[in-house]
Parts: C-alpha cells; sequence; structure tokens
C-alpha cells in the first residue's frame, strides 16, 4: 500500500478565498477571484495539451489581464501585483495542520507537488508554517509541463527513487487525482466546497468531505 503522500497545494492546502478581498480592492466584487481561478486552470490545461509550456505565475498574470479585459477595464501594474502577492500569503485550512499532523504520526512520508513556481511555492508553504511537514517539496517546473499531464508525477517517481504503487496523490482537484491515477499512483479527493468528481473520471479509493476525513480513511485503508 502507498506510504508516502502527495499533497496538491492550492486549494488542496491552502484556502483561496483569502484572494477575495484583493479582488474585491481591485474589481469592486471578490466574486472575480473564482472566475480568475477558473480562467487560470483553463488556460493551464490549454498549454498543457497544445504546448509550449508556460509557468503558473506567468498564466496567472495573463488569467488576470483577461478578467480585466471582460469587465471592460485594464489592469494597472500595482493592481496584478496586490493580487499575485496575495498568493505568497494564502492561510491553510483549518483541518490541514491536524490532518497532516495525524498523517505523519502514522508513519506516512508527506510530500508536495504544486504547479506554483518554485519560488511562490516555497513562499506559500513558508507563510502558512506547513513547510516543515514536508519531506520533499516539489514544482512541475522541474519537468516542464503542469499537471494533470504525466510528466509530473513520473518526476517525482523518478526523484523519490518510488515505484507508482508507493505513491497516492491527495487533492481538492478532479483533474490532479484523475492525472495521478492515470500515471499509475493511487489518489484521494478532497470534495471542497462541494466540488464533486465527474462521471467520466477514475474514482480513487478515498473521498472525503474535508482533509481530516480524508486522512482518517488513508490511516484505516493502509495500516489496518
Amino acid at each position: 500500500m502507498p506510504r508516502t503522500l502527495v499533497f496538491d497545494v492550492n486549494e488542496t492546502l491552502l484556502d483561496l478565498r483569502a484572494l477575495e478581498a484583493p479582488f474585491e480592492a481591485v474589481f469592486g466584487d471578490p466574486g472575480v477571484r473564482a472566475d480568475w481561478f477558473r480562467t487560470l486552470l483553463h488556460q493551464a490545461m490549454v498549454t498543457t495539451i497544445t504546448g509550449p509550456y508556460v509557468d503558473f505565475s506567468t498564466l496567472g498574470r495573463q488569467s488576470l489581464e483577461v478578467v480585466a479585459e471582460q469587465r471592460g477595464r485594464t489592469l494597472a501594474e500595482d493592481e496584478a501585483t496586490t493580487i499575485l502577492q496575495a498568493m505568497r500569503t494564502l492561510p491553510p485550512h483549518d483541518d490541514v495542520r491536524e490532518a497532516l499532523a495525524v498523517l505523519r504520526d502514522a508513519g506516512f512520508q508527506l510530500v508536495a507537488l504544486s504547479n506554483g513556481t518554485p519560488d511562490v511555492l516555497r513562499a506559500q508553504l513558508d507563510h502558512a508554517a506547513l513547510a516543515d511537514a514536508f519531506a520533499h517539496i516539489f514544482s512541475v517546473d522541474a519537468a516542464g509541463r503542469l499537471k494533470p499531464a504525466p510528466e509530473p508525477y513520473r518526476m517525482v517517481a523518478h526523484e523519490l527513487g518510488a515505484e507508482t504503487s508507493d505513491l497516492r496523490m491527495v487533492a481538492a482537484h478532479a483533474w490532479d487525482t484523475t492525472g495521478a491515477q492515470r500515471a499509475g499512483w493511487a489518489a484521494a479527493f478532497v470534495a471542497r466546497s462541494g466540488t464533486r468528481l465527474a462521471p467520466s473520471d477514475p474514482v480513487p479509493d478515498i473521498v472525503g468531505e474535508d482533509l481530516r476525513d480524508v486522512a482518517r480513511q488513508i490511516v484505516a485503508l493502509e495500516t489496518g
């Protein structure tokens, strides 16, 4: 059974709702945050499928321009900086520290894998006081493709010297758990904010409403 748990970062560990305040300050509407993140994920998927590789920070900046143009305005550089810098200071979800401690105490190796660039990823985990929980922290930059392409998952397996069957992805995005499963990993899906798997998604053997639930299920399944 997998003894290494690989965690997605944005939304799985860190709460993107904290971006609503800077989005409201810039756009006058906190709901633009959700539109921006949907646009960012769309652009990331298009780039991943068609190439060439574009890093997540660049895509995030470009997606801000898209949502600004959709609202008939031009985004000033300081406004974009306000939002993008806030990505570095996201708080963890309330359940994260407890769940990670449960898993660590049960003997699992914890690893982080993010689409974020190395500098942003390190800043995020340091600010959230989560970096010390992870034995390894990986950015997809080293693989030259964004998740859910197979290269980031293969890279992590290679860097850890692990068989794919030894690894489990823990994520709040169905595209991430699907990518990991297609690469031969196990997966655990965290259904944050009522997100659900699509009928075409392979169903992980662990699905939970929050990270505490997922951690309990992992311990029960993999330690007996």
